[in-house]
């Protein structure tokens, strides 16, 4: 039997066993459309890049843990998905308003790309 490829996910490996929630916290989750305007390694952080990310409506500041996959000049007037209505948190002296998703296996994680045409503040469905 051979190894399995180095590409190949385990999905053991992410699964978090037992977390599962419902169908109607999963409707809580608003998934917009954000353009990266602005992007910044956040000093004194190996892992954070700092986001100014344009909604349409309003722009906000988006702290993102991507910093060992991508420069920070890799994301600028780029199109991503974001959680939107995430509660603000506090990261190495700065407030993240929302955040990034991103998929990979391992050693990548890229963040995911909205589709094409899409614009800010579009919601995802």
């Amino acid at each position: 039997m051979s190894s399995p490829s180095p590409h190949v996910c385990r999905m053991e490996k992410f699964f978090i066993f037992g977390k599962v929630i419902t169908y109607e916290d999963f409707l809580k989750l608003e998934l917009r459309v954000g353009k990266v305007v602005d992007a910044a390694s956040v000093e004194g952080s190996q892992k954070l890049i700092k986001l100014s990310v344009d909604f349409g409506k309003e722009q906000r500041t988006v702290l993102a843990g991507l910093a060992q996959y991508l420069k920070p000049e890799g994301f600028k007037d780029n199109k991503y998905i974001f959680v939107y209505n995430l509660e603000p948190k506090k990261m190495m002296g700065l407030e993240s308003q929302g955040m990034i998703l991103a998929a990979g296996c391992g050693d990548t994680q890229k963040p995911i790309e909205a589709p094409e045409g899409a614009m800010e503040g579009d919601t995802i469905k």
